[in-house]
C-alpha cells in the first residue's frame, strides 16, 4: 500500500514539475526578448507556483529522510505485525485488584513497555526493515531529481529576476 501511494505522490510532483517547465522556460525566453507587463505577470505566476511546488516536494523529502533515519517509524509502519502486538498485549493477565495510584503508575510504565516491546519488534524484523528501507530510498531518490530540476527552474527565474532589475 505503502508504494502505491509514494508512486502515485512521485508521479503528480513529477508530472507538475514538467508542466511547470513547459510553461516556464518558454516564459522565461519571451522575458528575456521583451519585457512587458503580460511576460512579467506571467513569470510572477510560475515563480508563485513554483514556490508552492518546491515546498511539497520538500516536505515530502524530509518526511522520507526522516523515515529512512528512524528504524521504529519504519518497524512500526507494518501494520499487520503492529495489530497482533496490541492483540498480544491485550491477552496477557491483569491483576484485578489494582488501586488507582497502581493504574497511573502502569500508565508511565507504558511508554518504558513501548520501548522494549518497539526494539523487540526491531530485532526481529531487521531483514523486512531492510525491504522497506531500499523501497524508501528508491522513492527519496526519485523525489531529490525532482527537486533538483525545481531548483534549476529555480535559479532561472531568480538570475531572470536579476537580469530585470540591472
Amino acid at each position: 500500500m505503502l508504494e502505491i501511494c509514494l508512486k502515485f505522490v512521485c508521479k503528480g510532483l513529477e508530472s507538475e514539475t514538467s508542466t511547470l517547465e513547459q510553461e516556464a522556460y518558454p516564459a522565461l525566453d519571451k522575458l528575456s526578448i521583451s519585457v512587458s507587463m503580460l511576460n512579467l505577470r506571467r513569470v510572477r505566476l510560475i515563480k508563485g507556483r513554483l514556490a508552492a511546488l518546491f515546498g511539497r516536494v520538500q516536505k515530502i523529502r524530509d518526511e522520507l529522510e526522516h523515515l529512512l533515519n528512524d528504524d521504529i517509524d519504519m518497524a512500526e509502519m507494518y501494520l499487520t505485525d503492529k495489530i497482533v502486538n496490541q492483540q498480544l498485549e491485550e491477552l496477557e493477565p491483569h491483576d484485578e485488584t489494582e488501586n488507582d495510584a497502581n493504574i497511573i503508575d502502569d500508565d508511565s510504565d507504558g511508554d518504558t513497555r513501548n520501548n522494549k516491546i518497539s526494539s523487540a519488534i526491531l530485532t526481529t524484523q531487521k531483514p523486512r526493515l531492510e525491504e522497506l528501507e531500499m523501497l524508501l530510498e528508491a522513492y527519496y531518490v526519485q523525489i531529490e531529481g525532482t527537486l533538483s530540476r525545481l531548483s534549476t527552474l529555480k535559479f532561472r527565474l531568480d538570475k531572470q529576476a536579476l537580469r530585470q532589475a540591472l
